[in-house]
């Protein structure tokens, strides 16, 4: 493929200090290759972190499409099903060859040892707010995403160009339905897409994570699966948004500025107290996701099973 690095094996096939020196040189690793547990292990949980929340939050959009006014309005909202469940399947297939299988995904999920994303403990309200929560949650995702594309695990920096191109869709999308509902759409529609904007960038700014002094556990960087602090990350997203929702009519933080020196961007102060004792619960809006998987899942055994069974083609 044009412009993705020249593979490279490690210096030494069982060597974890040499692996780890080409790592930080810049080194890139492919499904094959020799690796440390310890590395596998941080893919891992990074990737299955990322399957789940592509999949486990869909009864939301399924809800609201069952609500759209027309059928037009339906339409995108089908395809972004179809996309998120697809990003979940290229991830859990990445994954495989990791040797986690799809049930241990999913167990981990239903099991609690992984849990949703911030914005995803909340619940939309109404229909015009739905665009507002899709344009602020996507752009951080594309944001997200297209750091992990640049990650020293090749197969996974794949999948997120992949996921990636298809998210960018999606967040023009939502910026195109807000921008229809507040120049075009009724006054109150145009006031549920300027109080969800409001609320979900309020939101959506935890979406990156808190400051890497206040999580303890693994050493992300020695690894460089994921290459940009969470701080660094949010930065981005406030520069690639603040502009939009300002022309659509608001100020998401009174406190919002940028720093003339630094160019760096300072707003309101982050609650991360609550952000780690949301995180760590199930809010009733996940409960919900908990019920519709577990049914789901359940009622999907018959196809999964019956595909074990199909003799292999010769």
């Amino acid at each position: 493929m044009m412009g993705e690095p020249v593979h490279r094996l490690p210096p030494s096939m069982e060597d974890v200090d040499g692996f780890v020196a080409y790592i930080q040189a810049g080194g890139k690793v492919e499904a094959g290759d020799w690796m440390p547990e310890e590395y596998k292990n941080e893919v891992i949980k990074i990737a299955s972190f990322q399957a789940i929340l592509e999949v486990v939050p869909m009864p939301l959009f399924r809800r609201w499409l069952y609500m759209a006014p027309t059928l037009w309005r339906r339409r995108p909202l089908l395809g972004k099903i179809q996309d998120e469940v697809g990003h979940c399947h290229i991830t859990a297939r990445m994954l495989e060859d990791l040797g986690k299988s799809r049930e241990e995904l999913f167990s981990d999920y239903l099991e609690g040892r992984i849990h949703l994303n911030y914005p995803f403990k909340f619940p939309v309200d109404s229909w015009g707010e739905l665009p507002a929560f899709l344009l602020l949650t996507n752009s951080a995702a594309v944001v997200q995403f297209r750091s992990l594309a640049h990650g020293s695990y090749l197969p996974y920096c794949r999948v997120m160009k992949k996921i990636m191109r298809e998210e960018s869709f999606h967040f023009y999308h939502a910026l195109q339905l807000c921008h229809e509902l507040v120049t075009e759409g009724t006054p109150r529609q145009r006031a549920q897409v300027q109080e969800g904007l409001a609320k979900w960038w309020h939101i959506a700014i935890y979406q990156f994570g808190p400051p890497e002094h206040l999580t303890k556990g693994r050493d992300w960087r020695k690894w460089r699966v994921k290459v940009d602090e969470n701080e660094t990350l949010r930065q981005q997203w406030i520069s690639m948004l603040y502009p939009i929702v300002r022309s659509l009519g608001v100020e998401p933080d009174p406190n919002l500025e940028r720093d003339p020196d630094t160019g760096e961007w300072r707003y309101s102060p982050l609650d991360w107290d609550r952000f780690f004792h949301l995180i760590r619960q199930r809010t009733p809006l996940e409960e919900w996701y908990v019920e519709e998987f577990k049914r789901s899942y359940e009622n999907d055994q018959w196809a999964l099973k019956a595909l074990k069974e199909l003799p292999l083609a010769a």
